[in-house]
């Protein structure tokens, strides 16, 4: 009695797990609604007269409004901020870590390389014995 094997699945199968399909591809994630000028409109209203009347919630009436209302708010540094990184783009952050292991370093020199330096500690050994 046979064990194992693969699974006879129908052509238009979406389990995934069929032996042609492979597993299913990932989707990366979007940023809500898609919108990349979202956080242009928001800094661009900044100033403008009226802006802070969205410290009340109850005027609070789309995306962009609520994005005004946590500026005013008390987190508005680090929404001012995050506004800006998804507008500019994030800053590069440097990462400084220490290695568990050492580092190998494959190095390519040429025989001609090796050959000129063994005569030259050669000769400065001959000279140094005289």
């Amino acid at each position: 009695m046979p064990r194992g094997g693969s699974r006879k699945h129908p052509a238009d199968c979406k389990c995934g797990n069929c032996p042609k399909m492979g597993p299913k591809k990932r989707k990366p994630e979007t940023i809500a609604d898609g919108d990349k000028n979202f956080a242009t409109r928001v800094l661009a209203r900044i100033g403008k007269p009226g802006w802070r009347d969205y410290i009340d919630i109850a005027k609070v009436e789309s995306d962009e409004d609520f994005a005004l209302h946590l500026l005013v708010s008390t987190a508005g540094y680090d929404q001012f901020n995050k506004l800006l990184d998804r507008k500019l783009g994030k800053a590069v952050q440097t990462v400084n870590h220490v290695h568990d292991k050492p580092i190998d370093l494959n190095v390519n020199v040429s025989i001609a390389e090796i050959v000129r330096q063994v005569r030259q500690r050669k000769q400065e050994y001959e000279r140094s014995r005289q």
